[in-house]
């Protein structure tokens, strides 16, 4: 008896400590991405300046992605690569948005914008988006939990598609991307079935968070396990708003700008009071103005190049200041378009 107690001592010992070390490594690292048009580019140009420049490569090896219109695309561009493969991933996305034109996205109708606007449901005709996301996004094999958003036109609600849903099926990825990033009006919307599919965005939540969280709760026991990443594609602030500068398409296009960034700061609010044992880690939004555009699809190749520097400037900034810095941060910029009263501050 004297000599098994010190023995089984020892096992329960060895044992709690082989416990506590996986429940230490056990982690789910998520992306969340919004939309924004081409502005897309910056989330990119961040994810490189992240990748590039990690200490650790694994803080950045995530599990779950979430996105919204652009950021559903962006997103899918980063689940087709394994986990270890960030590096091609980001490399893929940067080159990607340095080759993408307008005409890949979207032409104008032959008539123009008077048929778009009196004959057509959209000003542009958005065909041509299918055949750039089917050349580049592959989903066999599904390598990361991915979701992407997309609004149901008739209920207003918010719906889902996952790897879950498309498996094997490479054209129902493309097209879950397609309902995504269907911008009313400007876009073609999109008819499945009986339903009817628009931006993602315009269900009034232009970041994911909440399945970021849930999907990862598929791989982790608590929500302290949860690392969560969030990129904004909007500016730090809105400046330079002089009415007198602006014709009709640029003051619809400032018009949603302030309306996404409203909403989206307040979805990020929402989701910290939500998921309070979530560790948001960094929260990134651009650090400069973004540029101005009579619509944000432009794809002018200087704008392009200009949104990826600044991204992977505010990502390097970002990684020298530590994680959490920018999410505290970004959440003090949410609060300042919010109501304190509303959100329980003082």
């Amino acid at each position: 008896m004297s000599k098994s107690l010190p023995l089984f001592i020892l096992a329960t010992l060895l044992l709690t400590s082989f416990t506590l070390v996986n429940s230490q490594e056990k982690v789910c690292r998520a992306l969340v991405l919004e939309g924004g048009g081409d502005k897309g580019a910056y989330e990119a140009g961040v994810l490189y300046g992240f990748v590039k420049n990690a200490k650790n490569p694994e803080d950045f090896q995530y599990d779950v992605v979430t996105g919204i219109s652009v950021g559903s695309i962006n997103g899918m561009g980063i689940a087709q690569f394994d986990k270890g493969q960030e590096e091609a991933a980001v490399e893929f996305l940067v080159e990607g948005w340095r080759n993408t034109k307008q005409r890949n996205i979207f032409v104008s109708w032959v008539g123009g914008l008077l048929e778009g606007l009196f004959y057509k449901p959209a000003l542009f005709n958005s065909n041509p988006e299918i055949d750039y996301l089917t050349d580049r996004i592959f989903t066999i094999p599904n390598k990361r939990r991915i979701t992407v958003a997309t609004t149901d036109f008739v209920t207003g609600q918010k719906v889902t598609f996952s790897e879950k849903d498309w498996a094997n099926d490479r054209m129902m990825a493309v097209n879950a991307a397609l309902y995504s990033s269907a911008v009313p009006v400007v876009f073609l919307y999109r008819n499945v079935g009986n339903q009817t599919f628009i931006d993602g965005g315009w269900s009034g939540e232009g970041l994911d968070v909440e399945d970021a969280v849930f999907r990862c709760r598929e791989l982790v026991d608590s929500d302290d396990q949860i690392i969560l990443d969030v990129i904004f594609a909007n500016n730090v602030s809105f400046t330079d708003a002089s009415s007198n500068k602006f014709n009709t398409f640029q003051m619809n296009s400032r018009h949603h700008a302030i309306k996404s960034y409203v909403s989206q700061t307040r979805a990020y609010l929402y989701a910290r009071s939500a998921f309070p044992d979530v560790k948001f880690r960094y929260v990134m939004i651009a650090s400069e103005k973004l540029p101005d555009q009579t619509l944000p699809l432009d794809f002018k190749a200087k704008n392009i190049e200009f949104m990826i520097q600044l991204g992977i400037k505010d990502a390097l900034n970002a990684l020298a200041e530590g994680g959490g810095v920018s999410a505290e941060r970004a959440f003090n910029i949410s609060s300042s378009y919010q109501d304190d009263i509303f959100f329980n501050r003082q």
